[in-house]
């Protein structure tokens, strides 16, 4: 029997693999493992993409940056698709917003969006 709902959309593992494939890919260190929440805003931001169904058929991606502090959520972009561009864009949101001063820690997963070159570049 087929179903009629529409099937939700995995999130990938980091393939250790494709790293290796595209040495620019690099998987940072987790700096908040084991670490106190952060108690003031601009400390840490947290970027995730998400799944939402749409109505007719199909899902769309959202991208938020939220501070870890106020859980405010800082940038957002939504997109058919997840490319770079999706994160980027809502992190350009983010920093529009609110300027942090340097030594912010940014923590995300391990997708190919956020270890790019470009979405790297624009972090530092």
């Amino acid at each position: 029997m087929l179903s009629t709902r529409a099937q939700r959309p995995r999130t990938p593992v980091a393939d250790p693999a494709a790293i290796v494939a595209d040495p620019a890919a690099i998987v940072a260190e987790n700096r908040l493992l084991g670490q106190p929440a952060p108690t003031a805003p601009d400390m840490v931001r947290v970027g995730d993409i998400t799944y939402l169904p749409l109505i007719e058929r199909g899902w769309c991606d959202l991208a938020t940056w939220r501070d870890a502090c106020s859980r405010r959520v800082m940038g957002w972009h939504l997109f058919a698709q997840m490319p770079t561009e999706l994160v980027l864009t809502a992190l350009e949101q983010a920093l529009t917003l609110r300027q942090p001063a340097p030594g912010l820690v940014i923590h995300t997963d391990r997708g190919s969006q956020y270890t790019s070159a470009a979405c790297r570049a624009r972090l530092t």
